[in-house]
């Protein structure tokens, strides 16, 4: 097969058998009609692959939204608790002040 590509005088290489047209890479796929299914079967093993990686990184998105919920939650109690320590600093620099004043 490889001399017949090799000396076929025209540059759109057919077979002498059917005259479909074909490049090398095709030329198993002529020949051996199997060769097609092997490749069916590459592709349907990379789309089970594809699915599995989907499922994967929706649980890891899952996780990680959980996280971001958990964070979140902790974010909103310490920003709650700034807000009192400042009322309280306020608060003590105000009556420090009075006292102050109130000894002038």
């Amino acid at each position: 097969m490889q001399q017949w590509f090799e000396y076929c005088t025209s540059k759109k290489h057919t077979c002498p058998v059917c005259k479909q047209g074909c490049k090398a890479k095709d030329a198993c796929r002529l020949y051996f009609q199997s060769i097609g299914d092997v490749k069916e079967s590459v592709v349907t093993q990379k789309q089970a692959g594809v699915e599995e990686d989907a499922g994967v990184l929706r649980k890891e998105v899952k996780r990680l939204e959980g996280k971001v919920s958990g964070l979140s939650t902790v974010l909103e109690k310490q920003t709650k608790e700034l807000d009192e320590l400042k009322d309280e600093v306020f608060f003590n620099f105000y009556n420090l002040f009075l006292l102050l004043f109130s000894l002038i």
